[in-house]
């Protein structure tokens, strides 16, 4: 076997070796050199053209989540405005529904007086949770 790395470094190939057989002739060692660097740089290329398109793939796959992402959160903060909506109000109508079956129970004990004050303080809440 004889080593090419002189041929090869002489012509500005010096990131690999290639080794021939001694049946190989002189003349056929640069061509050789040059088509091994020349088949590499190809490959090279297309490797780098694949990474690239990956990448480009990637940063689309990224682009999207992180929009699904926002409207995820944006989804988020409306249904819990929603829910603390809906709780908030719970919590009026169930003041409305004590004050009422207050009512009721001093109506049923006679309790006039007591009665009309709770009325009163319903109508209070009434008009407050309208503005």
């Amino acid at each position: 076997m004889q080593s090419l790395s002189s041929e090869c470094s002489s012509r500005n190939d010096t990131f690999f070796q290639v080794e021939v057989s001694s049946q190989d002739t002189d003349q056929d060692h640069p061509k050789y050199c040059e088509e091994s660097t020349s088949d590499r740089i190809k490959k090279l290329k297309r490797d780098m053209l694949k990474i690239r398109k990956d990448q480009k793939s990637i940063r689309k796959s990224q682009t999207q989540a992180w929009k699904k992402l926002a409207k995820i959160k944006k989804d988020h903060a409306f249904i819990k405005s929603g829910a603390e909506e809906i709780a908030r109000l719970s919590e009026q109508t169930q003041q409305r529904l004590n004050l009422i079956f207050m009512i009721l129970e001093a109506r049923k004990n006679n309790d006039i007086v007591k009665a009309n004050i709770l009325v009163g303080s319903l109508r209070l809440l009434l008009s407050s949770t309208t503005k």
